[in-house]
């Protein structure tokens, strides 16, 4: 049998382990239930790198001088509000569209065949495309289009023939700064299309295809 003082040497032994044991508690957190992290998606920012004119574009007054030499030969281009408040207010923003559709004309190409493959409301959605969504008539791309006095082109008429561009998106050879003969009134004449040759003077109906 253990003598007393073996069993207090035991009871003081076992005394400091639960101190121990005590002391260390307060140091392990209990385990926590882990909660999944709240998913956020990622907002996706486009950005479109701004494209430099392969030629000098006009500035604002010859733009306005461009529109007037087209509207001369082409006065259907133009088809203001029946409201007279808000021709003005219409007349701007057929020149923003001009001008931006001109713009964006200048970075296609330019072919010697008039292409007629692709009709004017192809046209007219590739830019509005080029444009990221801006939305732009017939209209506007026919006048920069005859504006930008590099660009052969077949007018719509009576005979049959649909507009067609000498325009292509590769290939080809890039634009020119034609726009400066259209200023003083030097215009391209429409080339033959396959079922006639142009009226001695360019008119356009704005009720051709869009």
């Amino acid at each position: 049998m253990k003598n007393e003082e073996a069993i207090l040497a035991e009871l003081e032994a076992l005394k400091t382990r639960v101190a121990a044991l005590e002391a260390n508690a307060g140091l392990v957190e209990p385990a926590r239930d882990v909660v999944p992290a709240k998913f956020i998606e990622p907002k996706l920012s486009i950005t479109y790198p701004e494209e430099t004119s392969p030629i000098v574009l006009p500035t604002e007054i010859e733009y306005r001088g461009i529109l007037s030499a087209v509207r001369g030969a082409y006065p259907q281009l133009w088809r203001p509000s029946n409201n007279p408040r808000f021709t003005d207010q219409d007349e701007a923003e057929f020149l923003r569209d001009f001008s931006a559709v001109f713009e964006c004309v200048s970075h296609l190409r330019r072919t010697a065949e008039v292409d007629s493959k692709h009709s004017l409301s192809w046209w007219v959605d590739e830019i509005n495309r080029r444009l990221h969504g801006r939305q732009i008539d017939g209209a506007a791309f026919l006048a920069a289009v005859i504006g930008a006095g590099d660009v052969s082109f077949v007018q719509r008429d009576e005979y049959g023939n649909a507009w067609a561009f000498g325009l292509a998106t590769f290939g080809g050879r890039p634009a020119t700064e034609a726009w400066q003969r259209v200023l003083k009134g030097q215009l391209l004449t429409p080339v033959a299309g396959k079922f006639g040759g142009p009226g001695p003077r360019p008119s356009v109906r704005l009720e051709a295809e869009q």
